[in-house]
């Protein structure tokens, strides 16, 4: 075994050399192209797509003024003209973050356009909407505090006619501290990406997009904000349609158990009064940026009560639009938000991405065992409505459904496990919010569930075990990964099939379309997708849309040498014993 994992792991390394020499956008010399919106002149540069089409790149634009100094905690401010021609030819920086090292700057709110046609390039300066494309902005996850826009390369999209936005937002403390109360309202991330998207719909047509046409989506904590916007009235006409993938705002990573706790205790670590929320707040405004970042956990996700989230505000003079005007689940069951068409979905192994780390790290593995009980009780990410004795019964009856009561963490029990977790934070919050929604008559939801595990997976950075289809697996088929792991053909044909899907929805509000484009994926040929529910008929199944593939023998505990081919179908009522066991239980959402 061990020869065959070096074998492997060898394959991983030249085929990973061999696509660093060859794979990514290309800049093409074809002179400086310029674009005037309302802040000035910008220069941009063509580049080269997946197929070879030439594309146009704009980046490092500032659609809100830096959020520094007596702007951090503050609203996003709208920017100010520039002087001259703003070099628009590289991203800007990241939003400060911890990573191995603090990284980034607080000077951050900078977006990205990619687009296929310009107007001036087509000699023509038209901006009729027949003349424009659909425009798709990604908002991008890292559990609210950490990632950025620069790591999506565009290639892939750029093939399918369309135009691509990205942008970075407001991360952790700086983005989501929230005193619950004026002195800091919080969900300072959010908001800046309703700044984006305002910016989106008064310059977008200058880049022969349709501001009209605008669909926004999003991967993890950034399908979370995807959902918000929709929950938020104050985001009313800046998009048109929504894609969630692997998380809604239900979801319990991203709920907010109590903002005040978490802002006194930031307020400590950095030596700061707690004695009133504006003494925390001017405080932490003077606390330097990189002090700041390196208070955060290394491992959140045993330190849950550190992690700040998008939280409810209370409208106020001083806080006359609040972005989410009650708690998210409160605005569901009221139907209080956009009933707009909506793409959601999970991954079949999300958590895995978190499990094998931690299965596979001594470390980390005996300090789980060690305090089983209390670990596997936070990852639930439990209610703080409920009593002890309510808590203590969820978390047996967790262990009995899920593990057959064994009380370790072990690779003999890792797929139980890794299904029970994937099931909490993942799989049924998308089903709950999909159930909630339709309750209330939101028609136009089309719910997925991803089950192709490509040849490669985020796992594989601690082990080449098959855990299943991990967290952000499903990013690599929109957005070219191949320096960290080369495509096979099947992966080839799902990153095609997803991208036909996407883009169909951003276009004609439905992923497969009647008439579809002559580029659209063999495997569409028979299949339709479906909406999760005809309305009025609430006694009928719920269904999704399956990417799966087919098995060809037993599956092998390493790599995926006996996976056959992809395989797309309707089915119904997902993992449904599963998912009424988590009904079941005394929950926020239930």
């Amino acid at each position: 075994m061990q020869t065959k994992w070096r074998r492997h792991m060898a394959a991983l390394i030249v085929s990973c050399a061999l696509q660093m020499a060859t794979h990514g956008s290309q800049a093409v010399d074809s002179g400086a192209i310029r674009v005037t919106v309302r802040q000035g002149v910008m220069r941009g540069k063509t580049m080269t797509s997946a197929k070879g089409r030439t594309f146009y790149s704009f980046q490092g634009i500032p659609y809100a003024k830096p959020p520094t100094g007596l702007l951090r905690f503050r609203e996003t401010q709208t920017p100010t003209s520039w002087e001259g021609e703003l070099d628009a030819t590289k991203p800007g920086p990241k939003c400060i973050q911890l990573s191995i090292f603090v990284t980034g700057s607080e000077d951050c709110l900078y977006l990205n356009v990619f687009t296929p046609q310009l107007p001036q390039q087509n000699g023509s300066h038209s901006k009729q909407n027949g003349d424009l494309l659909d425009v798709m902005c990604w908002i991008h996850g890292g559990l609210f505090y950490s990632g950025s826009a620069q790591n999506y390369p565009p290639d892939f999209l750029m093939d399918k006619n369309v135009v691509l936005v990205t942008f970075n937002y407001r991360l952790g403390v700086y983005g989501f501290l929230s005193t619950g109360d004026d002195e800091s309202p919080g969900n300072y991330g959010l908001k800046d990406q309703r700044a984006a998207l305002m910016w989106v719909q008064e310059n977008i047509a200058v880049f022969g997009g349709n501001p009209k046409s605008v669909t926004l989506f999003g991967e993890s904590s950034g399908a979370t904000c995807v959902h918000c916007h929709m929950l938020s009235p104050f985001t009313e006409g800046l998009f048109h349609r929504a894609i969630s993938m692997a998380g809604t705002a239900i979801s319990p990573w991203a709920s907010c158990p109590d903002p005040l706790s978490m802002a006194q205790e930031q307020a400590k670590l950095v030596n700061c009064s707690t004695a009133n929320t504006s003494t925390i707040v001017a405080c932490l405004k003077d606390t330097d940026p990189v002090l700041l970042v390196k208070t955060y956990p290394s491992e959140p996700l045993f330190a849950r009560n550190r992690v700040f989230t998008p939280c409810p505000e209370q409208q106020s003079f001083r806080n006359p639009e609040p972005f989410l005007p009650g708690d998210p689940l409160d605005l569901i069951r009221a139907g209080k938000f956009k009933k707009i068409p909506w793409i959601v979905g999970a991954n079949s192994q999300d958590a895995s991405t978190f499990i094998v780390p931690i299965l596979n790290l001594n470390r980390l593995r005996a300090r789980w065992n060690k305090n089983f009980e209390q670990f596997t009780k936070s990852f639930l990410f439990l209610p703080k409505k409920l009593t002890k004795v309510q808590a203590d019964g969820v978390y047996e009856k967790f262990i009995d459904f899920y593990l057959n009561g064994t009380r370790n963490l072990s690779q003999q029990d890792a797929y139980q496990i890794i299904e029970g977790f994937s099931d909490r934070h993942f799989i049924h919050p998308v089903k709950k919010s999909v159930d909630l929604h339709l309750s209330v008559g939101h028609e136009k939801i089309f719910w997925y569930n991803l089950a192709y595990r490509g040849f490669y997976s985020t796992t594989y950075l601690t082990s080449l075990r098959n855990y299943g289809v991990g967290h952000v697996d499903e990013r690599r088929y929109i957005f070219p990964m191949s320096f960290f792991w080369p495509y096979s053909e099947n992966d080839k044909e799902v990153s095609e099939l997803i991208l036909n899907l996407w883009t169909n929805f951003a276009k004609f509000e439905n992923p497969t379309p009647a008439n579809k484009p002559p580029d659209s994926s063999r495997l569409l040929d028979k299949v339709t997708w479906l909406t999760a529910r005809d309305i009025g008929l609430e006694n009928m199944h719920t269904r999704y849309f399956n990417i799966g593939q087919v098995i060809l023998g037993s599956p092998t505990e390493f790599l995926n040498e006996n996976l056959g081919p992809v395989k797309i179908n309707m089915a119904e009522d997902l993992n449904k014993e599963r998912m009424d066991f988590w009904d079941s239980l005394p929950l926020n959402e239930n």
